[in-house]
């Protein structure tokens, strides 16, 4: 009876420790889903200075560097003020410090290894942003990049760019060697005057007709098969450069009478060029 007993008390409380470590590892688990505090200037000194090569000392030596200042609470006091930040070719995989970065109206952060542009979508006086060669992956949803008029994203991984709806200012945009498949966004865009989308995989180009004051449109290397949708626009008369080449454009989709003198002069030397 005693034997009974004593197995009866051990599986008891094997099971009782069991059900603790679930409910721990569950609570761990939800800890762990919640948004982690940003960190302070002086935390993120300290952490740099723990470990340099961690991804977040990299960006401090990175902003060192750039703001010319001695050390990290130097730099964090200049940063707020900074206009510009040249950070190209620094290996940098996170950009949180740059949140503080106030001020900043250019910035360059071309072939890093940058997944998420999160951290800077609240920088509203940015104007230029320079983020080719990296690994990011989407353009921020909401932003306040109402004053930017320069945006190269190429050379990334992204597949939505419905974020620039909100860039009301936008002017060149650079989306070349993504997976797009959507220009859809492009329409809410007014202000474009530069598209460069070559190497997506573009089909529709119908948005374009609501961007009226477009100069060059480059879409080499994409899904295009029909011209149409820009054939009668009489409001692409600022068209000086067009670039469909390596689409699967043919005769029908390709018109050579319309208003848009662009479209159908285009089409015209592409189907006397082929005979």
């Amino acid at each position: 009876m005693r034997t009974i007993t004593t197995t009866l008390l051990v599986t008891y409380a094997a099971l009782h420790l069991t059900g603790c470590r679930a409910k721990h590892s569950q609570d761990s688990s939800q800890v762990a889903g919640l948004k982690q505090p940003e960190l302070t200037p002086e935390e993120m000194c300290q952490a740099s200075a723990k470990d340099a090569k961690s991804p977040l000392g990299i960006t401090i030596t990175a902003l060192i560097k750039s703001t010319g200042t001695p050390d990290c609470a130097a730099m964090f006091a200049k940063l707020p003020s900074q206009k510009e930040l040249q950070l190209s070719k620094r290996g940098i995989t996170t950009l949180s410090p740059l949140r503080l970065a106030e001020a900043v109206e250019m910035l360059d952060i071309t072939q890093n290894a940058v997944t998420d542009l999160t951290p800077i979508a609240r920088l509203a006086n940015l104007q230029r942003l320079y983020a080719s060669n990296n690994k990011i992956t989407g353009l921020p949803v909401p932003n306040q990049w109402g004053k930017i008029f320069e945006l190269n994203v190429s050379a990334n991984q992204i597949t939505d760019i419905s974020a620039v709806m909100s860039m009301t200012a936008l002017e060149s945009f650079d989306i070349s060697d993504n997976q797009v498949q959507s220009i859809v966004a492009l329409g809410n865009v007014p202000t474009l005057k530069v598209l460069f989308a070559n190497n997506n995989r573009v089909r529709d180009l119908s948005p374009l007709a609501y961007t009226a004051g477009l100069e060059q449109i480059h879409l080499e290397n994409n899904a295009v098969f029909d011209l149409r949708p820009l054939a009668d626009l009489r409001e692409l008369r600022y068209v000086k450069y067009l670039n469909f080449r390596n689409n699967p454009i043919n005769r029908s989709g390709c018109p050579i009478i319309g208003d848009s003198t662009a479209i159908t002069t285009y089409c015209q030397n592409l189907f006397v060029d082929r005979n």
